[in-house]
Parts: C-alpha cells; structure tokens; sequence
C-alpha cells in the first residue's frame, strides 16, 4: 500500500514539473543574482556621483563602464552618456544626463534587491520619505539626503514583480532615478 502510494504521490509531482513553466532565462548567462548585484553597483554609482558633484566617468571605478552593447532603439536621450555595471551588461542598463541618474533592470527578485539598497541609503544618511501605499507585486521607496556641501540628492526606487497576465512581462523590473538639486 505504502508503494502505490509513493509511485502516485511521484507521478503527480513528475506531471506538476512538467506542466509547470520554468523561470525565463536571462541573458548573457546571467542569474537573477548577477543582475541584483549589477543593479546595487548601479545605483551606487549614480548615487556617489550625485553627492560628489561628479560624474560616473570621474569616478574611475572598473565596476561600471560605457555600455557599447545597446542600439539605436535604446541609444540614450540626447546630452545623456550610456554606462552598465560590469556584472549585468545588457541587462542593467545606466543613463547619465546632467543632473539625474537612472538605472534600470530586469530579471532580479524586486522586494529583496530594492530593499538592499535602500538599507545602504539609510546608512550612508538618506532619509526615507512617507510614501503612499503600493499596488500588489510594487515597490517604492523614496529617500533624500543633504550632502556635506549643501546638495540635495534624492533617489527613487521602484519595482515590480513579473505578472501573470497575458502579454505581460515574464520578468520583473527595477528602476532607480538618482536626481540633484543644485545647493
């Protein structure tokens, strides 16, 4: 009795598997890992530019440079430069303009990784501020800090966990907008 019960319970775990859909993959070989840790450097980056008065250029960081893997289709709005982490290239994606950083990715765990840089944030002194409720699967989180030379930074974080619906995006999103206002 105990066997047929265990070749059932086996075979409707082996059909569940094999109707079930496996995560999307991501490319360039890289895990859902790799493109998190992409992201955190990313935002770093910009975040370090913005309190410095510098650009992501000046810093000289081998972690982040030019980005000559996208195409015109994703070229960088006008006066802005094109920049990815070294871990993540193609799929984390930096636009620099004056004044403002954005970063933008897809393929990591959301909450988790926006929730690693947010702690950093706070660490380093960046405020957060109240935010209204998000939808189900978002995230939000705002933060401000004044730099010792009188700049205002603030960073926007937001995400969005993949959806279910049809036509929708097997992957999640993640996006950070970097912005200085001048002292």
């Amino acid at each position: 009795m105990n066997r047929a019960i265990s070749v059932s319970v086996s075979a409707l775990l082996f059909a569940a598997c094999a109707t079930a859909e496996p995560p999307p993959q991501l490319p360039f070989g890289l895990s859902s890992g790799d493109v998190a840790t992409g992201f955190i450097m990313a935002v770093e980056s910009c975040t370090q530019a913005a309190e410095t008065g510098r650009t992501i250029g000046q810093l000289s960081s081998y972690r982040i440079i030019p980005d000559t893997t996208r195409g015109a289709a994703r070229a960088p709005k006008p006066g802005s430069k094109a920049w990815a982490p070294s871990l993540g290239m193609g799929v984390v994606e930096i636009e620099e303009g004056p004044g403002e950083c954005d970063v933008s990715a897809y393929g990591a765990v959301v909450e988790n990784t926006l929730n690693v840089v947010a702690a950093g944030l706070r660490e380093k002194g960046y405020a957060l501020q109240p935010a209204q409720p998000a939808p189900p699967k978002s995230f939000f989180h705002d933060l401000t800090t004044k730099t010792a030379n009188g700049r205002t930074v603030k960073v926007i974080l937001m995400g969005n966990e993949p959806s279910g619906a049809a036509g929708a995006s097997p992957f999640s999103t993640l996006m950070a907008h970097v912005m200085v206002a001048a002292p």
